[in-house]
């Protein structure tokens, strides 16, 4: 009788805070898509106000109520935090994913990035229940 070789390998605290964050949003086809997005793109630093943390029990989420106000501050100060025009075009369509705000597709589209363009089209595949969906080919 063989044994089957597992991984006990130790889990990193970034494996873990990333963990903690999906499964915030696992029962949500579109929040999880936008927590899929905001870590594909790199929008989940600690000091993003989005990003929670509780020192206490040690645990990580992603507000996007705080996601959706900053995307109106930012667009005045994005610099500021690093962000470049697409990863704030990024943060919009992440925070209309997960909570409804609204976006005007022909402002936010043109500042994507091709990397950006690519990771928001997977999200919306995502949130539609559709995630191993493939762009069609010419």
């Amino acid at each position: 009788m063989s044994a089957v070789a597992r991984s006990t390998a130790p889990v990193t605290a970034e494996e873990d805070r990333l963990d903690q964050l999906r499964r915030g949003a696992a029962a949500d086809d579109a929040r999880r898509a936008a927590v899929d997005l905001l870590i594909a793109a790199g929008l989940i630093r600690e000091e993003h106000p989005w990003v929670l943390h509780d020192p206490d029990s040690g645990s990580w989420s992603i507000d996007f109520d705080r996601a959706t106000e900053s995307v109106d501050a930012l667009t005045v100060e994005h610099e500021k935090w690093g962000l470049t025009p697409s990863l704030l075009s990024v943060l919009e369509m992440a925070a209309s994913l997960a909570d409804g705000l609204t976006v005007h597709l022909r402002h936010v589209l043109p500042d994507l990035d091709d990397e950006h363009t690519s990771l928001v089209m997977a999200a919306i595949a995502e949130a539609a229940g559709h995630p191993d969906a493939e762009p069609p080919q010419p």
